[in-house]
């Protein structure tokens, strides 16, 4: 059994996920699911596993307390609550029989295709973003990303849908914002990611082995259909891991990038990139209440800065105050220069690790920062 994701509503109620293969997990009498699903289909005998999704009161108390899955491994990876106490779970699937209701529908591009065209007596292609309908309730890849909405006593689903593409797409960060909108941010390999109102409508790498984006995908109060979702990065390897949403609908995401060529708006920001992309940089990225679905450098957009060291750095959570202040946690590698930092509670300044072995992995520092509106 191993939790991932927290999240606590404003009477002190804590709602837990992550994944349990036990039989004998302490599910609640009105459980919307009181069994396992998953099922061991592999010859490598990897444990069948289910999410989970636990409500414990102020008291420390199960409040509800439930199993959330099918055949396949799944996984909650993200969870928020609503002022209705309602709770938002993402995470990932394998599972062709997820449960779903009132899936995600509509007509989003999701297909690049070529078409022959004749210039001067050549023949040469020409490409077009496609729209076709999603379909929330069919598996679309090796795996999905999952946006499941349960209701305040844990006892139903109120939407569940499926949101990925032909490759493997995990959701790994979830916001609500006070309109009920769900904000699901993770990565995606798929060229078939279902986007609208993007800023980047295509995967930006085509190396299957490594490729991979970021994304945000914002979805209506019912669940049915996307209000904005984007790719977001460059031609190597993005993972977004945590998203926040501000008061002004301004939603805040980070993770981190192997690409040099990850968008940025603020280019005099301390960046400290690795020259050989070897190692990843932490991004923060603020998308106001449209999406961004204007050029990057707008006012649409809001903003997007990268920093980091010589080494590996990533973010792995954000929060937001009502003043816009972004405050962001992760770890980092980088003994020296990471994001150039002189406000430190370090003690002396720096990294704080005696061990310089390359294969002890232990040899990582927290961090914390705050950045300005």
């Amino acid at each position: 059994d191993a939790a991932f994701a927290i999240a606590v509503d404003t009477n002190g109620a804590a709602f837990v996920t992550g994944y349990t293969d036990s039989e004998n997990f302490p599910v609640s009498t009105n459980a919307y699911q009181r069994h396992i699903r998953g099922i061991n289909l592999n010859p490598q005998g990897v444990y069948p596993i289910d999410a989970f999704v636990t409500k414990l009161n102020a008291d420390g108390k199960i409040a509800y307390s439930t199993y959330l899955g099918g055949e396949g491994r799944d996984v909650g990876l993200g969870i928020a609550v609503d002022n209705q106490s309602r709770a938002y779970v993402t995470g990932l699937t394998e599972s062709s029989n997820f449960p779903t209701m009132n899936v995600l529908r509509g007509r989003y591009r999701n297909v690049l295709v070529s078409y022959p065209i004749e210039v001067n007596g050549q023949i040469t292609y020409a490409f077009t973003n496609v729209l076709e309908n999603y379909n929330g309730s069919v598996f679309h890849g090796l795996d999905d990303a999952f946006v499941t909405r349960i209701n305040a006593g844990g006892t139903a689903l109120e939407y569940s849908t499926y949101l990925g593409g032909g490759g493997w797409d995990i959701g790994q960060g979830i916001a609500v914002d006070t309109n009920f909108c769900a904000y699901v941010v993770g990565v995606t390999s798929s060229s078939s990611f279902p986007v609208t109102n993007a800023i980047a409508k295509n995967l930006h790498s085509t190396n299957s082995v490594i490729a991979s984006d970021a994304f945000i995908s914002k979805l209506s109060p019912d669940g049915s259909n996307l209000v904005y979702s984007t790719y977001l990065g460059g031609n190597g390897r993005d993972v977004a891991t945590a998203v926040a949403v501000d008061p002004l609908l301004n939603a805040y995401v980070t993770g981190f990038t192997h690409s040099p060529g990850f968008p940025v708006t603020v280019t005099n920001f301390t960046r400290w990139t690795n020259p050989t992309n070897l190692n990843a940089d932490v991004f923060v990225t603020r998308f106001n209440s449209d999406g961004g679905t204007n050029n990057i450098g707008t006012n649409n957009f809001g903003y997007s800065v990268v920093f980091g060291g010589p080494a590996n750095d990533e973010a792995l959570g954000i929060a937001v105050d009502a003043n816009q202040y972004a405050y962001i946690v992760g770890f980092t590698r980088s003994r020296t220069r990471f994001a150039d930092l002189t406000n430190t509670i370090s003690v002396p300044p720096g990294f704080s690790s005696t061990n310089n072995s390359v294969l002890a992995f232990g040899t990582r520092d927290a961090f914390i920062m705050q950045l300005d509106p």
